[in-house]
């Protein structure tokens, strides 16, 4: 899939939309906790707290990826973290649909966690550097719009396949693949200049701080 520079206006509603569609999913990662009373059933013989953890573990490395974001972006392009990030998390995210061994849904879980510290703030980091002035303050509160509304989207999907078992319940983070598939059809790579490379310009950088906490460990 290629860049599409040229087709590239950061003001079409088009493009603007999956610039925010990123923010979609980095708040996803607890859209499984209904499943945990049934999957506590099938997985009896373990305690009920490392159980749990299948809700809450991918928050450990989410946040230690997510310190790292801004200095991946810069050496690799930031839509290829980004897109590495989601194709972890849509991939991880599935990926206990068909498992049944607690301790490798825990390991997807873990991986799932990377891809989000590899996506969450760079989500803000994209808007900065596309947008500036009065388009950026607007697309970062559309941006706080967009959280909620990909919660919802994912937990809704998430509860229909909890129908049919837990297992199919991680079936609703196949929804980040649509997400995925537009992002990098749609949004072209940003060349970063040699000054911004060396860090006399990363101010537009969105450094991981800014990006509130609870949003990562979501």
């Amino acid at each position: 899939m290629s860049d599409n520079q040229s087709n590239w206006d950061p003001k079409t509603g088009l493009h603007r939309f999956w610039i925010l569609a990123v923010s979609l999913v980095i708040t996803s990662g607890t859209a499984i906790s209904p499943a945990l009373p049934t999957m506590q059933l099938t997985f009896s013989s373990y305690p009920t707290t490392l159980v749990n953890m299948v809700a809450t573990i991918q928050q450990v490395p989410a946040f230690i990826v997510l310190l790292f974001s801004s200095q991946l972006a810069s050496k690799y392009g930031i839509k290829r973290i980004v897109g590495i990030g989601m194709l972890l998390m849509g991939i991880a995210g599935v990926a206990p649909a068909l498992l049944s061994n607690i301790w490798l849904v825990l390991l997807a879980r873990l991986i799932f966690g990377i891809g989000i510290g590899m996506t969450n703030s760079l989500a803000i980091t994209l808007i900065n550097l596309y947008y500036d002035g009065g388009d950026q303050a607007q697309m970062l509160g559309e941006r706080s719009a967009f959280e909620p509304i990909g919660v919802c989207v994912i937990n809704l999907l998430a509860g229909l396949f909890l129908s049919i078992s837990w297992q199919a319940s991680f079936l609703a983070y196949a929804f980040i693949f649509v997400v995925l598939v537009g992002f990098w059809k749609v949004v072209p790579e940003y060349h970063f200049s040699r000054q911004e490379k060396r860090g006399s310009d990363r101010v537009k950088l969105s450094w991981p701080i800014v990006c509130p906490l609870s949003s990562v460990v979501r």
